[in-house]
């Protein structure tokens, strides 16, 4: 359930083989993670890399670039914090980059994410238990039946400026609300 993803200095992501897959129908994923304060870097406001969002776990619908629903983080001008963000393809679209929460570096946090018909319903916390929940709207979003589990990436165009382990979980979840609902809350690394 857990990984240590090791990004190396000029790499964007571990080189764990192989990708995880799944092939049935999801309609939740649980997810916990732990950016460490390694990852902190400083940036000039309005500068490329404060822009950039790395990844930190997701799921795809067959080809990740074209439908995925990802949970991704980006550095906070605070620079003891990071933002947390959801961001969904559609058909090769991009149809949701939205702010869901703010964590400090080495916090742990957990996140589950509902499909619902045209919508994703996410519930986002840190360690001190507060949730917060969002719905994002995404018509078009398919059932997701079968796929790969995207683990983190760092940025986009540059890639991790030095050696940094991130460490991320996630539990696929198939129309047991119930038992969603039992586990998510306990699910910790």
């Amino acid at each position: 359930m857990k990984r240590w993803y090791k990004i190396k200095k000029g790499r964007h992501d571990s080189r764990i083989m192989p990708t995880r897959l799944y092939a049935r129908r999801i309609t939740a994923f649980t997810a916990v993670w732990n950016i460490p304060i390694a990852c902190r870097q400083t940036y000039e406001k309005g500068s490329y890399e404060e822009e950039q969002v790395s990844k930190v776990i997701g799921v795809s619908h067959w080809y990740h670039k074209r439908n995925s629903v990802r949970i991704g983080w980006s550095p906070n001008a605070s620079g003891g914090l990071y933002d947390a963000h959801a961001y969904i393809r559609v058909n090769g679209k991009v149809v949701s980059k939205q702010f869901i929460g703010r964590f400090l570096y080495g916090e742990w946090v957990q996140c589950c994410v509902e499909f619902g018909k045209d919508c994703v319903l996410i519930d986002i916390a840190g360690e001190d238990d507060a949730f917060v929940q969002h719905i994002i709207e995404t018509p078009g979003l398919p059932v997701y039946r079968a796929g790969y589990i995207l683990e983190p990436y760092y940025g986009g165009e540059k890639p991790a400026p030095e050696d940094f382990v991130i460490v991320a979980g996630i539990m696929l979840f198939n129309n047991d609300k119930e038992f969603m609902a039992k586990t998510w809350r306990t699910f910790k690394l």
